[in-house]
This record gives structure tokens, C-alpha cells and sequence, in this order.
């Protein structure tokens, strides 16, 4: 327990630190991320590493989610839709955090209402946990008190990777679809 409050508190000193005012700054995270392999929707091993020369929305959550990601996947497919031809540059991966529940099958469904074509990873549970640490992701099972039901509390945090597999940016749950549109257009316009 005391080990997930000291990565929330460190994810939240970052945040802080990722603005300037109201303006978005792109920074390098080295001590956040990293590259993994874990399985798509189609049963292909998909890396990260997969995506070089592309940028990357990183984003860790689960089908039965009661608001947090049906929320961040939609205001995603806004911006997607603001940016225009520039969406062709960025990919979104969704990794679970709820791989017992969330089947290959289950996640690609969701993830198909989204129109910007999502990437859906899972793996084993130790396989997540080892992705969630790279990140500092926090998830945690808790019980609902309604038979067998169970919730995953977890991050929020959407992770904007550049072409090269550095985080780049921390796209906190409340930023407006402008902002992160203008943070994603920066760091499309940087020279590799």
C-alpha cells in the first residue's frame, strides 16, 4: 500500500512540473516507461517497440470500467478528429488492467466503438504488473460488496510517447481535448 502512494505522489509532482501555466510543455521522463511485448486483440505479440517513428497515446484500463475510460477513449476520439490528417502519425494502445475479465474477444469489441482504432493489450497478471510498473501505474482490485462483482481502481494518466519510446508528455484526466491536441501537434512538429 505504501508503495502505490508513493507512486501516486511521484505521478502528481510530475503533473505539476509538466506545465507551464496553462500551456503544455512536452518534457523527456526517463524514469517513467519503456518498451514491452504483450498480446493484441488478435492474439499477436505487439510491442511497443512496434510503433518507432510513430507517436504514441499510452493509456491503462479496463472494459468494465465504470466512467474513467469510456470517458478518456471518447475525449481521445475528439482529438483524434481535431488533429485531422495528422491522427494517421499517432496510435493509441489501451493495455487492461483487468486481464481475467477482459478477454481478447471483450476488449476488441469495446474498443471497436471507438473510431480512431485502438490497440487492446493484455497479458497474464504478472505480465500487466510489470508493464503498470514501468509506467508507475497504480491498479488495485476492490471488492463492490455485490457477489463476485469487483472494480479496478487505477491511474488515469495517458502517456504521450514520442517516435522514439520516450515518454513525453502526462495527459491528466481533466485536460480539455484543445490542450491535448496542442501538446500532441508539438510534438509531431519536433524534428526526430
Amino acid at each position: 500500500m505504501v508503495k502505490n502512494f508513493f507512486a501516486l505522489f511521484f505521478l502528481y509532482g510530475i503533473i505539476v512540473l509538466n506545465c507551464k501555466g496553462n500551456q503544455p510543455v512536452l518534457d523527456k521522463f526517463p524514469e517513467i516507461g519503456g518498451n514491452f511485448t504483450l498480446e493484441d486483440t488478435t492474439g499477436n505479440k505487439f510491442s511497443l517497440s512496434d510503433l518507432k517513428g510513430k507517436s504514441v497515446l499510452l493509456f491503462f484500463g479496463y472494459t468494465n470500467c465504470p466512467d474513467a475510460c469510456s470517458f478518456n477513449l471518447s475525449r481521445l476520439s475528439a482529438v483524434y478528429n481535431k488533429l485531422g490528417s495528422d491522427s494517421e502519425k499517432v496510435k493509441t494502445l489501451f493495455v487492461t488492467v483487468d486481464p481475467a475479465r477482459d478477454t481478447k474477444e471483450k476488449m476488441g469489441k469495446y474498443l471497436s466503438y471507438f473510431k480512431f482504432n485502438p490497440i487492446g493489450l493484455t497479458g497474464t497478471g504478472k505480465e500487466i504488473d510489470k508493464v503498470a510498473d514501468l509506467y508507475k501505474i497504480v491498479h488495485i482490485k476492490r471488492e463492490t460488496g455485490q457477489g463476485k462483482d469487483y472494480q479496478v481502481d487505477h491511474s488515469t494518466i495517458t502517456f504521450l510517447i514520442d517516435a522514439n519510446g520516450i515518454v513525453r508528455y502526462l495527459i491528466k484526466q481533466d485536460d480539455p481535448v484543445n490542450q491535448v491536441t496542442a501538446v500532441i501537434r508539438n510534438l509531431l512538429s519536433e524534428k526526430l
